[in-house]
């Protein structure tokens, strides 16, 4: 929440030029996104967004391909936005 009580996602929605009008549609699931943040599990030691920063940060230094580790932690940041910390370690 925002110091007026909004939610980020608003802030998000009302700061996007008219321009990029499918990013006033999205501001909830980037809200959402963003609170991937405050997201903890016990498997990790920091939060969910944390540790796929992490993870995303190996990959790159390892010399995987930027547009398939982005696709992968985009995938991810969606997926954890509507589960959490539910991902496919946990389902395995």
């Amino acid at each position: 929440m925002s110091q007026d009580g909004s939610s980020p996602g608003l802030a998000i929605a009302s700061a996007a030029p008219a321009s990029a009008p499918g990013l006033r549609e999205l501001a909830g699931l980037l809200g959402e996104i963003g609170d991937l943040k405050r997201v903890h599990a016990a498997h990790l030691e920091d939060s969910v967004a944390g540790g796929r920063f992490a993870s995303a940060w190996a990959a790159l230094v390892g010399g995987a391909d930027v547009r398939e580790v982005a696709l992968r932690e985009t995938a991810a940041a969606v997926t954890g936005a509507r589960l959490g910390a539910i991902d496919a370690r946990v389902l395995a």
